[in-house]
């Protein structure tokens, strides 16, 4: 089965604030982690059937460099893996949120 990965950004909204318009847009929630590895708190949801939504910073490492270099304006990721068609539409309807890049793994 193929996996399909979404990365989303947005420019103004803050980890938190974003977790609330998704929760809103989608209808789910998130657990709240902390990762060092993710730039400290950040949100996830996992789906059953394997899907993922994690709400992180575009946090910037000890040498300076971005979570995700090529979208450094986007001070807030969303990653979601194995969206449903509803969802993908939902997300691209989002105020202040841009799919910033689509990858699928057969």
């Amino acid at each position: 089965m193929a996996d399909d990965f979404h990365l989303y950004g947005s420019e103004e909204l803050t980890p938190s604030a974003l977790r609330d318009v998704v929760r809103e847009s989608l209808g789910c929630s998130f657990e709240e982690r902390e990762s060092g590895f993710k730039g400290g708190i950040y949100y996830l949801r996992k789906e059953q059937g394997g899907g993922t939504i994690s709400i992180e910073a575009n946090w910037v490492d000890g040498d300076g460099y971005p979570a995700e270099p090529d979208f450094p304006e986007h001070r807030t990721l969303l990653y979601v893996t194995n969206p449903t068609q509803r969802d993908h539409d939902r997300l691209s309807q989002t105020s202040g949120l841009r799919l910033l890049r689509r990858t699928r793994v057969d």
